[in-house]
């Protein structure tokens, strides 16, 4: 496939146009999230992946997962609306026009910039390669001290508990057990009330029908059981 070649004043322009048009601070943040690593993995020869923006922002604290960077939820004209969906293809476009010429296939993948783990041993390792992996597990060491720090605020939390010992999560079931933001965005959309909803909640918080409900009539958005399920694994006590 040809990918089409962009300019990185046309990336620019469209964080700049995307950020502008976000509704939400939470929003506009993750976009700058995204672009900021974005320019570290271009600029050190790396070609832009959501996997290794994920990783990244990972090592930084910053939890998220594919589906919030890369979910079309709303489709306009079989054009890609999700913001950060559209920042990401750009720098991908610009990333592997400028930089693919230096990688092999593999390397196109999963790149992650050496100058982005700040550890000046990591330039003296000559084969490419072996460079990209140590980047690699200094990044996840960093992602996982961070989830370490977390786990043990919500261990001396009382009124928190999980379906298995904190002490034994792995790093993709405690990514499983976290809310992201398109989880939260589902949940914030069911709650809301207005004269067009079909459902909504009486004095007593009890689910009720606002009017009445056709068959096989769509009443939330996509991705409200999976955040349900997630919310109940996460405060299910552990089985003894």
């Amino acid at each position: 496939m040809n990918m089409k070649k962009i300019s990185l004043d046309t990336v620019i322009a469209t964080y700049n146009k995307l950020k502008n048009e976000a509704k939400t601070p939470t929003t506009e943040q993750m976009l700058t999230n995204i672009h900021e690593t974005s320019q570290k993995i271009t600029s050190s020869g790396g070609i832009v992946s959501p996997t290794a923006i994920i990783t990244i922002l990972s090592s930084k604290g910053i939890i998220t997962v594919p589906r919030t960077l890369y979910y079309n939820k709303k489709e306009v004209n079989g054009k890609t609306t999700n913001a950060y969906r559209l920042l990401i293809d750009a720098w991908v476009e610009h990333s592997t026009t400028a930089n693919a010429v230096n990688l092999s296939s593999k390397d196109l993948q999963n790149t992650i910039p050496e100058s982005f783990v700040e550890d000046s041993d990591l330039v003296k390792i000559e084969d490419l390669t072996l460079r990209h992996k140590m980047a690699l597990l200094l990044g996840e060491v960093k992602g996982l001290r961070n989830q370490v720090n977390t786990l043990k605020e919500v261990r001396s939390n009382p009124t928190l508990s999980l379906s298995k010992p904190l002490a034994e999560l792995s790093y993709e079931e405690s990514m499983e057990l976290t809310l992201d933001e398109f989880d939260i965005e589902v949940l914030q959309e069911f709650l809301k009330v207005s004269k067009s909803s079909h459902v909504g909640f009486n004095g007593d918080g009890e689910l009720m029908a606002n009017k009445a409900i056709k068959r096989d009539e769509i009443l939330s958005e996509k991705g409200l059981k999976e955040t349900i399920v997630k919310i109940i694994n996460l405060h299910t006590p552990p089985v003894t």
